[in-house]
C-alpha cells in the first residue's frame, strides 16, 4: 500500500468536489445512494465506527478504515474530520486499488 498514492487520490476526489465530508453528509449521501465508498479515520470513535459499519451494511456501501491516524484532516484540511463518503465510481475504485 502507498500512503503517498493513497492520499493523492482522496485529494483529487475531494478536488473534483466528488466527496461529502462530515458524519451528517456522509449519511445523507449513503442513504441516497450516492455514496459508492466512506472512508474512516482511524481516530474516530467506537460510536462512529458502529454507525458507518451499520449504515454500510444495511445500504450495501463499500467503507475501509485509513491505515494512519490523521490522515483525513490532513488531506481535507479541516480539524476534527473523522468520515467522508465519495461519490464516484472512478474515485472510489482507484481508492480501493491503492488500500490493497
Amino acid at each position: 500500500m502507498s500512503l503517498q498514492r493513497l492520499s493523492g487520490a482522496l485529494g483529487l476526489a475531494i478536488r473534483a468536489g466528488k466527496c461529502a465530508q462530515g458524519t451528517d453528509a456522509c449519511e445523507r449521501a449513503v442513504r441516497s445512494g450516492r455514496a459508492r465508498l466512506v472512508v474512516l479515520d482511524p481516530t474516530a470513535s467506537d460510536n462512529l465506527r458502529k454507525l458507518v459499519k451499520n449504515m454500510c451494511d444495511y445500504y450495501h456501501c463499500s467503507w475501509i478504515m485509513l491505515p494512519q491516524a490523521g490522515m483525513l484532516e490532513g488531506i481535507t484540511g479541516a480539524a476534527n474530520r473523522r468520515v467522508l463518503a465519495v461519490n464516484d465510481d472512478g474515485f472510489a475504485q482507484m481508492i480501493l486499488k491503492y488500500t490493497e
